[in-house]
């Protein structure tokens, strides 16, 4: 069944789904502050095109099959790796929609791991529904114009107001914004400054009522890329928000929708590079230079073969790392499995957000000048891949996390040891060989890197290290397939 469910989603993407991305990216989406009348709205209308991809998407389960009663009642688990499969065929339709999936799946987990018993049982049904109409989407509200990747500076206050949490403040990047849900970290009303005194809130869109919350969407963000999905700044006027869990630790619940959506940032990425690679394919075949198709000229042959070279490896290590995470999941793992996800999430979404980038960059020189036309969808793809660079963490913030990862705990040991198990299992001698001597290379350059030989205690090398050992990583888990 999971074949079948896994072929249907790549059906999906390459005939439903493909053929509307482009049209929706045209087609962005309009904010709508009032209604005829007069009446403060705030509405984003989105293309219908985008509508009908996520309309599908939801349907089809992308986040609701796990829950599905139907589902459980025959004893089926919509594992981690079968999730990201999933994702990875949806994602090369090249559709923005990943984002809010993401962002829905991080609610509920959040609310899943942290959230009261009552939150629970009121928001997990609606945010697992598989009816479009019916079914709550998610998003997360983190960023403030004086503090990007430092959290700690947020302003955003909670106050509370006759036994009911009110949000009142401003919010800079609200991607998906028109969710029906979203998580967003507020400082509560006598609470330190720092990410120590955040606390994290369930904002509904709408009240119970039917009412419109007190959000006021101030701007839409004219974006380089991901064009077709709204991103926002808004301001919250005394908000009704439902608090999860601990207030004093809202920062640490975020963390945990922080690192899951690092994971699907790198899925998404290594799915942009196997599209971007396919078209790369596809159009070199056909367009004929001098008589002949130009991928039987060397240089073009050669920038496909590493195309589709660096596509593999990159997935390889994607998918690895899931293994780590599937583990955990099923209660199946340990502290290696903790040790080798908390490394690698960092390493992989900075690693495949700049490897989709180069990919991007090299289906448009083979289209050359038609790949710089936005009639061709490789335009799109670089655009696109522009964002995935920076969302969840920029190259130094994620080699800086690295690092800390890196000092405070044994992973590299544990990284190192799980190498050495899989070279010993490889059956070639020599390939045996090579890997153990980069992985030496690999283990002297992080020594250098605690020792803080960069004269910056390490601040300043981290993010060649977290390249080189992706690299190392990418081709030992490529080669382990073999």
């Amino acid at each position: 069944w999971a074949q079948e469910y896994l072929s249907g989603m790549g059906r999906l993407s390459a005939r439903e789904f493909s053929p509307r991305v482009l049209p929706s990216d045209r087609r962005r989406p309009q904010h709508i502050p009032y209604d005829p009348a007069g009446k403060r709205i705030d509405k984003i209308e989105y293309d219908e095109s985008y509508l009908a991809i996520a309309r599908q998407a939801y349907e089809f389960g992308i986040i609701g099959l796990g829950h599905s009663p139907e589902f459980i009642k025959q004893g089926r688990v919509y594992t981690t790796l079968l999730k990201f499969g999933v994702g990875y065929l949806f994602s090369q339709a090249g559709s923005v929609l990943y984002c809010p999936i993401c962002m829905t799946d991080g609610t509920l987990q959040v609310l899943k791991r942290h959230g009261s018993k009552e939150l629970q049982e009121k928001w997990i049904p609606r945010l697992t529904r598989m009816d479009y109409e019916a079914m709550y989407d998610g998003a997360m509200y983190l960023t403030e114009v004086q503090g990007g990747s430092d959290v700690g500076a947020n302003s955003c206050r909670a106050r509370l107001e006759d036994g009911e949490w009110r949000l009142y403040g401003e919010k800079w990047f609200c991607s998906n914004i028109g969710s029906r849900t979203a998580l967003v970290l507020a400082r509560p009303e006598g609470a330190p400054e720092g990410t120590r005194g955040l606390g994290l809130f369930l904002l509904p869109r709408d009240l119970e009522s039917g009412e419109r919350n007190r959000i006021r969407v101030d701007r839409v963000k004219n974006k380089l890329g991901t064009c077709e999905m709204a991103t926002a700044e808004i301001t919250l006027e005394g908000a009704l928000a439902y608090p999860v869990g601990d207030l004093a630790k809202g920062f640490s619940y975020m963390t945990d929708m922080l690192n899951l959506s690092r994971i699907y940032n790198a899925v998404w990425s290594i799915g942009l590079m196997r599209r971007a690679f396919l078209e790369a394919q596809h159009y070199a075949r056909g367009r004929l230079a001098f008589g002949k198709p130009i991928a039987e000229y060397p240089l073009v042959a050669r920038t496909l073969q590493l195309m589709e070279s660096d596509a593999q490896q990159a997935t390889a290590l994607v998918f690895e790392t899931l293994n780590f995470m599937d583990h955990l999941e099923r209660g199946q793992g340990g502290p290696k499995d903790e040790a080798m996800l908390r490394l690698l999430t960092p390493v992989i979404k900075f690693f495949t957000a700049e490897k989709a980038i180069e990919a991007g960059h090299r289906a448009i020189e083979i289209f050359g000048g038609n790949g710089c036309v936005e009639d061709f969808p490789v335009a799109k793809l670089l655009r696109d891949a522009q964002i995935l660079a920076i969302w969840e963490g920029t190259a130094n913030v994620l080699s800086l996390d690295l690092l800390r990862v890196l000092k405070k705990s044994d992973a590299g040991e544990v990284f190192f040891e799980d190498a050495a198990q899989k070279i010993a299992a490889l059956k070639n001698p020599q390939r045996q060989e090579l890997f153990r001597r980069e992985s030496k290379q690999l283990r002297d350059k992080i020594r250098a890197l605690l020792a803080g030989e960069d004269g910056c205690g390490g601040e300043l090398a981290c993010r060649d290290v977290a390249w080189d050992l992706a690299l190392f990583a990418q081709e030992l888990y490529r080669a382990a397939l073999d």
